[in-house]
């Protein structure tokens, strides 16, 4: 076994990691801290599950990710609908919620989630950010499954510990050099889509998760022949998604906040995003890239998923339209959420957010 092997079957890692990241990226308010007991719960009752799958993991024919397709955009833009959609093609897969959830248990998934599957229906849960009934397979992230995994470094613990958001956004999302922060994350993420691949039997992956916007030039240095969808929503209704997150994050967050206050982290985090992704995108091909409005995919979804298909060189649509539709029908039964602004909120927003959505709305022409 190589050394990266050795270190990943190390007993309790995630555990010891987790401690790591407690004291790093601490204080925790004393009423957070009944939030600790499922992550403590989880990391020791599924280490025999993790280091076993590692040890199958080593020992499988590994499938070579040569053409992702990653889905970009921000929190709240629509791009788990996308992903979703997409994932409806037979040619390609898809990390779920479960993988997301609990990666431990990728390589037992088929032995382990119909018990849980069973549980979700019959208690009725529900995916309250989506507001759909919840579905283990529904699309998940990849950065929500990394921090599952509990690296050391991992942009997702900006919903663990907001009051350390400045120090998380420098260590992911400030690309000068390749910092031990970017290559933890690299080394991640490519132990996890290799893992993702293998229980897909190697089929085309689409992949999303919002930091990917800000991460174009790494994932093209992964993956040369990757392909890029870009998703952008209303700016407003964009916003006000994010502050529904925020709200429903409170839940699983380790430090308390105010909702409206975090309404300044959000416009911090929607500028920096951007920034990177107009910096970045400019090293793309026109086949490599198209951008597109969350509206136009929820107005015309097929004519959307014809012109992604066309305009990236996808070869299928034609095979693929029989379960674009059927989900499209089934998604019908509900509908997009309308949002109200006062015009006072809608200045604020304009003001510091203005100057990137108009650049956004640009006509992207490949350099």
């Amino acid at each position: 076994m190589g050394v990266a092997t050795l270190k990943r079957i190390v007993p309790f890692l995630p555990l010891f990691n987790f401690l790591i990241v407690l004291i790093k990226r601490g204080p925790i308010q004393w009423r957070k801290l009944k939030n600790l007991v499922p992550y403590f719960a989880k990391f020791t009752l599924l280490e025999p599950f993790r280091i076993s799958g590692e040890i199958i993991h080593f020992f499988r024919s590994k499938n070579e990710v040569k053409n992702p397709l990653f889905v970009l955009g921000f929190y709240g833009s629509g791009t788990s609908y996308l992903q979703h959609l997409i994932n409806q093609d037979p040619q390609f897969a898809t990390l779920t919620l479960w993988d997301s959830m609990v990666p431990e248990l990728l390589y037992f998934k088929k032995i382990t989630q119909p018990a849980f599957d069973f549980a979700s229906k019959k208690i009725k849960m529900k995916n309250e950010y989506h507001r759909l009934p919840f579905d283990w397979n529904f699309p998940g992230e990849c950065d929500v499954a990394i921090n599952s995994e509990v690296a050391v470094y991992d942009f997702n613990q900006l919903f663990q510990f907001p009051s350390k958001h400045q120090s998380i956004i420098e260590e992911h999302l400030d690309f000068g050099d390749l910092k031990k922060a970017q290559r933890s994350w690299t080394q991640h993420h490519k132990h996890l889509i290799s893992r993702i691949s293998n229980i897909n039997k190697g089929n085309r992956l689409v992949l999303k998760s919002p930091p990917n916007t800000a991460r174009i030039s790494m994932l093209k240095e992964i993956y040369p022949e990757a392909k890029f969808v870009f998703l952008k929503r209303n700016l407003f209704d964009t916003i006000i998604a994010n502050k529904t997150l925020w709200k429903l994050n409170k839940i699983r967050s380790f430090q308390r906040y105010d909702t409206n206050e975090i309404e300044t982290l959000v416009m911090k985090l929607y500028i920096v995003f951007h920034k990177q992704y107009l910096k970045q995108r400019n090293a793309l091909q026109p086949d490599e890239l198209i951008e597109i409005d969350f509206e136009s995919l929820a107005d015309n979804p097929l004519k959307t998923l014809f012109t992604i298909y066309d305009t990236l060189q996808i070869p299928g649509y034609t095979y693929a339209q029989s379960g674009f539709k059927s989900l499209i029908t089934e998604r019908a039964d509900f509908p997009r959420k309308i949002y109200s602004y006062q015009q006072s909120w809608k200045n604020k927003i304009e003001k510091e957010c203005g100057q990137i959505w108009k650049e956004l709305n640009a006509d992207w022409k490949q350099n």
